[in-house]
Order: structure tokens, then C-alpha cells, then sequence
């Protein structure tokens, strides 16, 4: 049982705190100001260059893309265990676990599953850097195909 004093104490931190975050965002501070960080090219010290970093290719984008939903299944797979560890700690009910074994083992299945496919997609990917006029990158339309990493120039 709640103690009534604590959780009286509990709801007054908590409204102070709810006002003092409204205050801080009404008033303004942490604000992002646009291009605190920016220096334009022509104040640039010496010896120091500008760079933009190119979007990678629909290549790249399609193997990340695979292994991050590798992740998120075996993530969610992980959930699926953990509850079923904690419906066993708590004595729960025998066919509410049998059914989320079942989840968990079903889960567990996808995530492997997906976990091939990022690895065939990845192994592909790397048969295709191999190629000599290969780019990682999405060039400009005007850009030669040639880019420094691939000449091995640095």
C-alpha cells in the first residue's frame, strides 16, 4: 500500500517540475539559432577546406536498410523472451505462456531469417564494390564516374 504522504510529495515535484520545463520552453531557452555552427567558405582559415558528404548509393541505402530491420526483429524477439521470463518468474497462466513460447520461437525465426537475407544482401553489395566503376555514393548528374576513393587517390 501507497503512503499518502509520498505520493502527495511525488505529485508536487512533479507539477514543479511540469511548470518549470513549460517556463523554459516558453521562454526561449535551448533554442536552435540557424547556423550558429556555420562559417562560410571564403572566412575559412587557412589550410582548412570545405566539404560536402555525398548521399549514399540506393545500394548502400538497401543493405542498411536490411540489417537495421535484422535488428528491430530480433529486438522484438528479445521482448517476446524477456516477458516470457517474467510470466514464468510470477507462476502466470500455463497457456498464456505456451502461447508466447510459441510468439518467441516464431519471432526468433523471422529475426534469423532476416538476418540471412542482410547477410546475402551485404555479401552482394561487396561483389559489387569490386567493380571497377562502382561509386557509393549518388554523384551529380555533371560528375564523372571516377571518385577518389575508387582510385585509391587520398
Amino acid at each position: 500500500m501507497k503512503h499518502p504522504r509520498k505520493s502527495k510529495v511525488l505529485e508536487i515535484l512533479c507539477a514543479f517540475m511540469l511548470v518549470f520545463m513549460l517556463a523554459f520552453i516558453v521562454s526561449g531557452c535551448g533554442g536552435k539559432e540557424e547556423g550558429r555552427n556555420f562559417v562560410p567558405s571564403d572566412q575559412l582559415p587557412e589550410g582548412v577546406t570545405e566539404y560536402t558528404m555525398l548521399p549514399f548509393s540506393d545500394e548502400v541505402n538497401f543493405t542498411a536498410m536490411f540489417v537495421s530491420e535484422a535488428i528491430n526483429q530480433r529486438v522484438v524477439a528479445d521482448k517476446y523472451n524477456e516477458l516470457v521470463c517474467r510470466l514464468i518468474a510470477e507462476d502466470g497462466d500455463e497457456a498464456k505462456i505456451e502461447e508466447l513460447v510459441k510468439k518467441t520461437r516464431d519471432a526468433y525465426e523471422r529475426a534469423d531469417k532476416m538476418a540471412e537475407m542482410a547477410l546475402d544482401v551485404a555479401i552482394a553489395l561487396k561483389e559489387l564494390e569490386k567493380q571497377p566503376d562502382y561509386v557509393p555514393f549518388k554523384l551529380p548528374k555533371d560528375t564523372e564516374k571516377k571518385t577518389a576513393l575508387n582510385e585509391k587517390e587520398f
